[in-house]
């Protein structure tokens, strides 16, 4: 891997710039939290608690929150923020599997599987900013890979709606970082972790609190090795024939060494492919790498030259990341504190590639896309084969007599340079963000604050293989590139055609077909709060207090592509377009929290949010309540409320992701026609935004807690989401070329891009409002603890969450019953109806032992008839030593621990065919990739890691 270009000093000098007034301060709570408080020197020293506005409210009581502290991140065995979301069954939908596009090493939350904006995450009660990318819908979202783990006290998973507390996109809930404040020591750890590849990291966390404030730093590097598919006995054995590649469905036609056939040439003179011309296989096809496809009665298809890239791009990245986070408090005077957090992060991909496919040759018609090869080629040793019209044959270089022989003009379909040819596509994701503000003592326990928020996102991609389609096509009409297997084969072959030229490619000429393509992609947010809170009234029973507030948010994206891309003259003829857009929001809100009497209390808020232009503004209110029964050991509570989620930048300008697509498309004799549907291949699929409605949804919840003892803690909740006004792709790309075959009739569709051979390398769709969802669903928990004399301290914990509903409901009205579905044709995540998480602790004096467990439900996979795909059940073990004083002055923590225990590996997408049966004894019966990429299932196996902290 290659040295990060990040720079620590500059990192530290941006977040020391940042916090140049005074010290930096602890964050207290502004418009995004709740707190539980106290009353030190006029200014209110906060607990954060996620829910409220209004300070002091004992929001956590009132609604549908999940809260994985520090001992549940330690206990759970979790090396990176990412971890934590195996955690969480309300989350369905993340990507942290992504073999070939931008989101490979991203992470995000997704509640309820509504899309990466629905749910909005912030840190410490403010909005962390956003990633420059986004999903196949143009969804955004906050890379929570850029943050350290170490820095975390604990998340706060809301799980209801919140846009009146919150704003724009806490449709689905709210996920709340909390970092841990007034850190006083220090704390040194280093980790390594063993599976399909190997991982390390070392963290840092230190901090001192002093009689006007505190200063805490919190720092981790990480580096993992990355996987490529062969490194997956399961993947092979789903997709690449069980090892043998004949067999494999990672195959394809637009192969090196090529196929080519003779050419003719239209009234322009361009050249497409000759009456009755089929094309055939380059005769050095195997010799130069390339494979013969097994046809499924065992027979040898030599027709066509195969190109096998099962190991054409990493399935896991390589991957560094340099976190960093400062955070701190400064009390100026007895009223007045200043706070800063401010944090850097520069994470890096490397993706070991091979060149792609190439359609961006001279050739028309049938051919379009193809390469152009003139007869005057030195290594062009096809002649015309007499007994077939349009047919062609080869001549051995070695029997090549210039005085007999002619050879014809060549259209191919080829891969340059193949499997000879790879680099590494380097992806970087950089994050810089910076908090700034006062908190205020007003007097008579009010309390104001004021904020700045400032955060900048970039990602940049340097792809090493690309290719440019003018230097091809030139050399190639020269002679001087030989696109033939004889380029590998034998390099030193001199040309019996021309005797100069040699067979094998100089290094000059693949430096003028390569190059390094450069994209960027960059958003900047900035957001100014101003919140005031205390009460209002005191009754007999207790305070109503007010919170009143306003906000500004601006927020800009552009996007610069690769200059070549941008022309339609790199490897295909489609372009890629820049774009840029910014959006300026400005708020208010007011909440107000009252108690009806002994046993019951009542929050009300209503936030108003205005973003101008097409998009308008919102009005969105909740009302929540809670009333106690029984000393406080029954309660009840629930919620309703309003949301409101605007368009993205994304989704009012343009974006790109490469989609598996099964294409019912195929070559014939005659042309495209149609027939079985291939095996997947990764399609782009560019997705145009603009003059969009904002989305908007109603949500409520209910739920009961009960405390029959102590020791034991019981809770259930329902919820229910109507989601209307849904901004995704007008048509599912699958849907798209599903389209172009009707009653086994080919009808091309324009939105379909097809290149040399007719295969789909793009397809072209618009965003638009397109109906709506409907889901609900139950959540469960439970939580014993138990403490003995002689057999120590126990805890069991559990959360589960089952759907009942997810109905997507088109813009026609048509309605689809998707519980239980993998969504893979709409822009949801796999709504399996269970998912859980469990975990039993034991510790006692020195030791601790912990054992979780994660299940999700079996689904059906949608792309494939409705195939099902089996459940997924997941055991990791951890135990843990702590010695004081083995380091004089702290204590020493050894941690050893098992995660996939039993090594399971991802559930296969097995495929149906239309009559509902299982499609066997093919090369085509698994869906790619193989596995469910958003079902956040482990794919690489069972990973032994080991882990030493020490605390001074």
């Amino acid at each position: 891997m290659t040295q990060l270009p990040f720079s620590l000093r500059a990192g530290c000098a941006f977040m020391l710039t940042a916090a140049a007034v005074g010290y930096p301060a602890s964050v207290l709570a502004d418009d995004a939290q709740s707190t539980v408080a106290t009353a030190v020197d006029g200014v209110t020293e906060e607990i954060i608690v996620t829910g409220s506005n209004v300070r002091g409210a004992p929001m956590n009581t009132m609604v549908d929150l999940q809260v994985l502290d520090r001992a549940v991140i330690e206990q759970t065995g979790a090396r990176q923020v990412s971890d934590l979301l195996a955690n969480v069954p309300a989350n369905t939908g993340s990507q942290l599997y992504n073999e070939t596009g931008q989101l490979s090493g991203t992470a995000q939350f997704v509640l309820r599987g509504l899309g990466f904006a629905s749910t909005l995450t912030l840190l410490n009660g403010r909005r962390a900013g956003v990633s420059p990318l986004s999903d196949k819908s143009g969804a955004d979202f906050v890379d929570i890979n850029q943050f350290p783990l170490l820095m975390i006290e604990r998340v706060d998973v809301l799980k209801d709606g919140a846009s009146a507390i919150y704003g724009s996109d806490a449709v689905a809930g709210v996920v709340n970082l909390v970092t841990r404040k007034r850190f006083d020591g220090l704390d040194l750890s280093t980790d390594y972790a063993g599976s399909s590849n190997d991982a390390y990291s070392v963290s840092a966390a230190a901090g001192r609190t002093f009689d006007r404030g505190s200063l805490s730093a919190f720092a981790t590097y990480y580096r993992q090795s990355g996987n490529v598919r062969s490194d997956f006995d399961w993947i092979m054995e789903r997709l690449a024939g069980n090892g043998v590649p004949g067999r494999s469905q990672l195959l394809t036609s637009n192969s090196y060494p090529g196929n080519y056939a003779r050419a003719a040439f239209t009234d322009m003179g361009q050249p497409t492919l000759a009456p009755g011309a089929t094309a055939v296989a380059d005769p050095n096809c195997e010799a130069a790498g390339g494979v013969f496809r097994i046809n499924n009665d065992g027979s040898v298809n030599r027709n066509t030259c195969y190109f096998d890239y099962h190991d054409q791009i990493a399935v896991v990245p390589e991957q560094q990341r340099l976190q960093a986070f400062v955070q701190g408090e400064f009390e100026i005077t007895e009223r007045v504190r200043y706070f800063n957090e401010s944090s850097a992060s520069e994470n890096e991909n490397l993706i070991y590639k091979q060149p792609g496919s190439y359609s961006n040759g001279l050739s028309t018609g049938n051919a379009a896309g193809n390469i152009y090869v003139p007869a005057e080629s030195p290594f062009n040793f096809f002649v015309a084969d007499a007994s077939r019209p349009g047919g062609i044959a080869y001549i051995d270089p070695a029997q090549w007599d210039p005085s007999v022989h002619q050879a014809v003009p060549l259209v191919g379909n080829f891969r340059p340079q193949g499997i000879h040819f790879s680099g590494d596509k380097q992806q970087t994701n950089t994050y810089l963000r910076s908090v700034n503000g006062l908190d205020i003592g007003l007097g008579g326990d009010w309390q104001m604050t004021i904020s700045h928020a400032y955060a900048h996102a970039r990602y940049d991609e340097r792809d090493p293989v690309r290719m440019d389609s003018r230097a091809l096509n030139r050399l190639l009409l020269e002679g001087r590139y030989n696109p033939f297997a004889t380029s590998i084969t034998d390099p030193t072959l001199v040309s019996p055609k021309d005797g100069v030229s040699v067979a094998g490619n100089s290094q000059d000429v693949i430096d003028q077909i390569f190059y390094t393509a450069e994209i960027e992609r960059r958003t900047h947010q900035q957001v100014v709060d101003l919140s005031a809170s205390g009460p209002v009234l005191t009754l007999p029973i207790g305070e109503v207090s007010l919170a009143v507030g306003a906000q500004y948010r601006e927020q800009s994206l552009k996007s610069r592509p690769d200059a070549l891309a941008l022309q339609g003259l790199a490897d295909s003829p489609a372009t890629d377009q820049p774009y840029s857009a910014s959006a300026d929001v400005l708020a208010g809100y007011a909440e107000v929290v009252l108690p009806i009497n002994d046993l019951a209390m009542v929050q009300a808020a209503v936030r108003h949010e205005d973003h101008g232009g097409s998009v308008g503004s919102s009005t969105d209110p909740k009302i929540a309540g809670r009333l106690n029964l029984f000393s406080g050991a029954l309660a009840l509570r629930g919620s309703w409320g309003t949301s409101f989620q605007a368009p993205t930048l994304t989704q009012g300008a343009t974006s790109q992701a490469f989609v598996v697509i099964n294409d019912p498309v195929v070559m014939g004799p005659n042309g495209l026609t149609c027939g079985r549907a291939t095996s997947g291949n990764n399609v782009n699929v560019v997705t145009f935004g603009g003059g969009l409605e904002p989305q908007q949804a109603t949500n409520y919840n209910f739920g009961v807690d009960w405390r029959p003892f102590e020791a034991l803690t019981l809770g259930a909740g329902y919820w229910h989401y109507d989601y209307s006004e849904l901004i995704a792709a007008g048509q599912n790309g699958q849907a798209i070329v599903n389209g172009e075959c009707v009653n086994g009739v080919y009808v091309p569709d324009p939105r379909a891009v097809r290149g040399s051979g007719g295969q789909l390398f793009q397809i072209n769709t618009e965003y638009e409002n397109v109906g709506k969802v409907v889901t609900d669903g139950v959540d469960l928990s439970a939580m014993y603890r138990l403490s003995t004399d002689r057999a120590g301290d126990w805890l069991f914990r559990t959360e589960a969450t089952r759907v009942n509903r997810f109905d997507v409901y088109g813009a026609n009205g048509a309605v689809s019953r998707n519980v239980g579905s993998r969504n893979f044709n709409n822009n949801f995540a796999p709504m399996p109806e269970w998912r859980a998480f469990a975990q039993a602790v034991w510790s006692g004096d020195v030791h601790e032992l912990s054992l979780a467990v994660r299940y999700t439900d079996g689904y059906k996979n949608d792309q494939s008839n409705n195939a099902p795909i089996d459940s997924f059940t997941t055991a990791d073990l951890q135990y843990r030593l702590t010695l004081e004083e083995l380091v004089p002055l702290g204590s020493s923590e050894f941690t050893v621990g098992v995660s996939n225990l039993f090594d399971r590996d991802p559930p296969s997408l097995v495929r149906y065919d239309a009559a509902g049966q299982l499609i066997s004894g093919t090369t085509s019966d698994i869906d790619r990739p193989g596995y469910d990429p958003l079902s956040v299932a482990n794919i690489q196996g069972r990973s032994i890691y080991l882990r030493f902290l020490q605390k001074l």
